[in-house]
């Protein structure tokens, strides 16, 4: 959708919302579209979902993180409105104060995102949803998109085609642990930091039920690449354990971190922005690197 369009959707929600004289800016335009709105004193997010957002998946988004907003002590992008127009969610939130940290991640800020994930986790695995609440379920290896392996040059497919049979593996072993709502999606992008080093959390897009193991792993995958990145590991850790008990094996959060690499591969292949698919080029280097070092590491 052309980025006129884009905004002529936004103000459409918004006035249907009652949201009057709005002063729109664009965040990001990538995997959904994200504006920052401010409303004389206001301020919010308004997120126009991609083509295949459903509003039952918003409004059951919506209700976890209005449960999260009563029940716990984390800075949230609550919900303030949800209209359906030209055929997309728009999902209308509280601007999350604070600054992106993605840059000048460090021990001490991991500890907070560690902490902040354990209150998650508390809550997800106590809360009792209401009736006819979905989310999807973190089940297999390409979250629901067509396999992408037989798309990619050779070398690639062989290394993360033998990638597939560990993690597979894993995943199997796993169904018998715990499954609740997880954030699924909770880096650096998508926490906030204001003064004092309080937290603020954001885009609950991806929340989905799965094992507490796997949303760990999509945390440290974001910072695996960095040279600090054992002790990144290490502060998340520590802030974890402040709130609850730390049961993830190394091996597990390892195998599960290859997970999150062959499903971005799926979710990009099969993304209608072509703008994600464009990543694809640079980041498959990056994947081969990986994969090939995690199965050099099991003996091949």
């Amino acid at each position: 959708m052309a980025q006129g369009s884009q905004r002529a959707v936004a103000l459409r929600a918004l006035r249907v919302m009652g949201i009057g004289s709005p002063k729109l800016r664009l965040v990001l335009d990538l995997h959904n579209t994200t504006f920052e709105v401010r409303a004389g004193t206001q301020r919010f997010a308004l997120r126009i979902g991609r083509p295949d957002s459903t509003r039952a998946a918003v409004e059951a988004e919506a209700a976890w993180i209005r449960s999260l907003d009563e029940d716990t002590d984390l800075r949230l992008g609550v919900p303030e409105g949800l209209e359906e127009v030209s055929g997309r969610v728009c999902l209308l939130t509280r601007w999350v104060e604070g600054r992106l940290l993605k840059k000048r991640v460090s021990p001490d800020t991991m500890a907070t995102v560690g902490e902040a994930m354990a209150v998650l986790h508390d809550h997800g695995e106590h809360w009792t949803p209401p009736a006819g609440w979905h989310r999807p379920a973190l089940g297999d290896i390409w979250l629901g998109r067509p396999d992408p392996l037989e798309r990619l040059p050779a070398a690639a497919r062989d290394v993360l085609g033998a990638c597939v049979d560990w993690v597979d593996a894993m995943l199997g072993f796993l169904q018998d642990g715990p499954h609740f709502v997880l954030h699924a999606d909770l880096h650096q992008s998508n926490v906030r930091f204001a003064t004092g080093g309080s937290i603020g959390i954001f885009d609950f897009d991806d929340c989905a039920v799965g094992h507490p193991a796997m949303d760990v792993a999509i945390s440290r995958y974001d910072r695996l690449r960095h040279t600090q990145r054992k002790a990144l590991y290490d502060g998340f850790e520590e802030g974890y354990r402040r709130r609850r008990p730390w049961t993830y094996d190394e091996e597990v959060l390892e195998t599960l971190q290859v997970w999150r690499m062959l499903s971005l591969c799926a979710v990009l292949h099969a993304h209608a922005n072509p703008t994600m698919r464009g990543y694809i080029p640079m980041l498959l280097p990056r994947w081969v690197e990986h994969g090939r070092a995690f199965l050099d590491a099991r003996g091949g």
